[in-house]
């Protein structure tokens, strides 16, 4: 229906209802678009690495829009709408849209031209003034606002739940592989002697439980820090009793009569006693701590040619039986990876060192302890004390140097010493062997790295350096 001519000076009153209409509309619309836009920042987050969420997002806003648009188009107002707003601001007693009515559905001429002439005539008396119900106004700006400050919000924390969401699938991904690692540790410790490893297992065990119920991820690189501690501390004491055997073996290939020389040198039974003692130490089973308790009693009784044979025996399948391969590739170790053994070059081998006598024998007196061509020694020793050649050799501090692979000899009024001899005289002397100063120093700086102490730029430079002055 069009509006009448009569109804003219009504114009500028539809014009701003219809303003107001669109207005509203416009609010409306953002309001509606902000509240699809909500949960559509939330599923960002979730969805940051999906390809499929910028199709998503976009299809939905202009989905939304165009059905907002047909729908506020579809109901805009009509002019009947409109005539009955405007009888009612105006108090025209719905004249306005009697008239309309009228003039659509009369057919009398006379009567319409009669009231066109009255309508138009009481329509130029009328004051026009238009309230526009401003409390709805400020009502629809409040829920758009809101809504726009809702999704402000939903864009600001989106980033955040991503992050979130990314740590725990990093989180729960790293904890699979700690897991499945310490797993193929224990399977592999299984497989090799699960007695011989029964408390290394149990500790690991409970590293597992752990790393399950770990809740960030500076937890699991602690717990794959001391994973690698247990290894490698394992994997010392392998190396250490596999010394140990070597030399055990050394001393008992040492004579072909040993069973007379150890029954006429109670010196020397006493070394080897001892030596047996020490291996008895290590991490040995049951079954084979108890043969060498064994075979270390009768030799302290009555030493035989049998009973050192099947000592040697024994020290041979101890040695082919505790090989440091499975350890190593455990580690997943390469030729310089932790724990492995690296022999020191030329200047670098630190000695083992004790309160000299003497300017004689090997080494170089008032030395350092540290350098020196060759194997690398067992480490560096100070003191004083009485010389078994007579006199006072309490001097300050006198170093000696002594290589790995030579015997320190010294002459005295009575013959030869050995450094064995030395420190049995002199128990004051302070003879420490490296890779014993090695460990503590090397326990105390893998504890400083897993409890975080040592900033993480400098974590591999700590390793790197204790790996470079290994024994």
């Amino acid at each position: 229906m069009k509006w009448p001519q009569e109804l003219d000076r009504l114009l500028p009153l539809v014009r701003k209802y219809i303003l107001k209409y669109c207005l509203l509309s416009l609010i409306k619309a953002i309001t509606i678009l902000a509240m699809v836009n909500i949960p559509l920042q939330i599923l960002g987050g979730v969805m940051q690495d999906n390809p499929s969420y910028g199709f998503i997002f976009i299809t939905l806003n202009l989905l939304t829009l165009l059905v907002t648009l047909i729908y506020f188009y579809l109901h805009r107002p009509r002019v009947e709408e409109i005539a009955l707003v405007l009888d009612k601001q105006l108090e025209t007693k719905e004249r306005i849209i009697t008239f309309l009515e009228y003039e659509k559905e009369s057919e009398s001429k006379r009567g319409v031209t009669a009231m066109r002439g009255e309508v138009k005539s009481f329509i130029s008396k009328v004051n026009l003034s238009f309230d526009w119900d401003k409390k709805k106004f400020k009502s629809n700006i409040l829920t758009a606002t809101i809504m726009i400050l809702i999704l402000i919000a939903s864009i600001l924390v989106a980033p955040q739940i991503s992050q979130s969401i990314e740590r725990e699938s990093g989180l729960k991904e790293k904890q699979q592989e700690v897991v499945a690692e310490i797993d193929e540790v224990l399977e592999g410790l299984l497989e090799i002697d699960q007695e011989k490893y029964d408390q290394l297992i149990e500790e690991l065990e409970a590293l597992k439980d752990i790393a399950q119920n770990a809740k960030e991820s500076e937890e699991l690189e602690i717990i794959l820090k001391e994973l690698e501690e247990l290894l490698l501390k394992e994997l010392e004491d392998q190396q250490e009793m596999l010394k140990d055997i070597s030399e055990l073996r050394d001393l008992l290939g040492t004579s072909t009569d040993l069973e007379n020389e150890l029954k006429d040198n109670p010196l020397l039974k006493e070394e080897l006693l001892e030596r047996i003692e020490n291996l008895q130490d290590h991490n040995l089973s049951t079954n084979q701590r108890e043969r060498l308790q064994e075979l270390s009693d009768a030799i302290n009784t009555n030493p035989t040619t049998e009973n050192l044979a099947q000592l040697g025996e024994l020290l041979e399948e101890l040695q082919e039986s505790n090989g440091t391969a499975p350890l190593e590739e455990m580690l997943g170790e390469g030729a310089n990876g932790p724990g492995s053994e690296v022999e020191p070059g030329p200047g670098e081998s630190p000695g083992e060192g004790s309160d000299g006598p003497s300017g004689e024998g090997e080494g170089s007196q008032g030395g350092e302890g540290g350098a020196s061509e060759g194997e690398g020694g067992e480490g560096e020793g100070q003191g004083s004390g009485s010389s078994p050649t007579g006199g006072d050799t309490s001097t300050p501090e006198d170093y000696v140097y002594i290589p790995s692979d030579k015997e320190l000899v010294l002459d005295g009024d009575e013959g030869e010493y050995t450094l064995r001899d030395i420190m049995r005289m002199n128990p004051n002397i302070i003879n420490s062997p490296y890779k014993d100063i090695y460990k503590g120093y090397h326990k105390e700086a893998i504890t400083s790295v897993t409890g975080l102490d040592i900033p993480k730029p400098l974590e591999d430079y700590v390793r790197k350096y204790f790996q470079s002055i290994a024994p």
